[in-house]
């Protein structure tokens, strides 16, 4: 008679009454254990490259912000690397017309790229600039035309404009915004800061324009093709140039202008900079009657003038007033900076009712 043979197993051990015995468990129970191990790692597999692919496709699809921020590093290798990694994801999405989509999109909602738009715009920098050497154009007394400001520049405008956001309808006034973030004056390339101010000035005509920049300005420049070196005689020179430029056209037809300085920062280098460029952005302000500075460098500082991102509130309590980077503002950091502010709006409105300005058509009354 034939003897049955017993499946082959593989033994555990298992604890039994302080006794250690072998229990057998067939071999094809473990080998059904590890087989959905394999199938995880194929589908971890599979999620990697599938998210590696949509990010592939995101860089390409989205290609024309990509050119734009490597095209906006400052000028140096970095740059450099960054455009020529770019050109060759541009060049695809270029010829296979892969952008079409997002094109149509933006088209159909009205979000097509306005700043290339403005790119295409006539300079009122060039005007300016051509003037050099000659006394600036007499500017009109300031003649309050309505309650609106106009607030401009970059992301330190940014928290400026927030802070107006809050204000409005209670102590402050009614306001519009044109924000950029990661612009200046020191690369038009970028984003034309002459272009969109003279366009809002026109389309908007408000009463005071708030404007801050200088945070991204901590870099050369091009002129003609030869690059200017941050902090270089010729550099100041231009700068200086360009801050003119932009305060003459802000303060056209009358306009109070009202150009925010940049509040101390954490980081030195940048600090540094920041101090050069307060200074000139001073100096030019300094030779305009219409345009007020507001210093908010020692508004930031503690009492010993350094960084500081908590700085004691009206009631004496410490309050938070810079975020992480040590250059933007907090909610309450915003309202801090808003006060100085909303106290030279109200005070050239002040002076501007107590002395009128003559009527063009009526002449002097003085020389009557």
């Amino acid at each position: 008679m034939a003897l049955s043979k017993a499946p082959v197993t593989s033994a555990t051990p298992v604890e039994r009454a302080g006794t250690t015995r072998r229990a057998r468990v067939p071999l094809r129970a473990v080998e059904t254990v590890r087989r959905p191990v394999r199938r995880r790692a194929r589908t971890a597999r599979e999620t990697v490259i599938a998210v590696l692919l949509a990010l592939v496709l995101g860089a390409v699809f989205n290609v024309e912000s990509l050119e734009k921020t490597a095209a906006s590093q400052p000028y140096g290798w970095r740059r450099s690397l960054a455009t020529h990694a770019v050109a060759p994801v541009a060049f695809v999405a270029d010829r296979l017309h892969l952008t079409a989509p997002r094109d149509a999109i933006q088209d159909a909602l009205g979000e097509s790229d306005v700043q290339s738009d403005r790119a295409r715009l006539p300079s009122p920098f060039d005007a300016f600039f051509a003037r050099a050497g000659e006394e600036y154009a007499q500017i009109p007394q300031f003649a309050p035309r309505s309650t609106l400001v106009w607030v401009g520049g970059d992301s330190m405008a940014y928290d400026i404009a927030r802070a107006f956001q809050r204000a409005e309808g209670s102590s402050g006034p009614a306001y519009e915004e044109n924000t950029q973030i990661s612009t200046g004056l020191a690369r038009p390339d970028v984003f034309d800061w002459a272009g969109a101010v003279d366009a809002d000035m026109h389309r908007l005509n408000p009463d005071v324009a708030v404007f801050s920049v200088g945070g991204n300005d901590d870099q050369d420049m091009m002129v003609d093709g030869k690059r200017l070196v941050l902090g270089t005689d010729a550099w100041k020179a231009e700068y200086r140039r360009r801050v003119g430029a932009a305060m003459d056209v802000l303060a056209s037809e009358g306009r109070r202008v009202v150009w925010v300085g940049y509040p101390i920062v954490r980081e030195k280098e940048l600090r540094d900079s920041l101090e050069m460029i307060a200074g000139l952005q001073r100096a030019e302000a300094g030779m305009r009657p219409q345009i007020v500075y507001v210093p908010t460098w020692d508004l930031f500082a503690d009492d010993e003038g350094a960084y500081a991102d908590y700085l004691p509130d009206a009631d004496g309590e410490l309050q938070r007033m810079r975020r992480g980077d040590g250059v933007h503002l907090t909610q309450i950091g915003g309202d801090r900076m808003l006060a100085p502010i909303l106290e030279v709006i109200a005070a050239a409105r002040a002076e501007a009712a107590a002395n009128p300005a003559p009527d063009p058509g009526q002449g002097d009354p003085a020389r009557d």
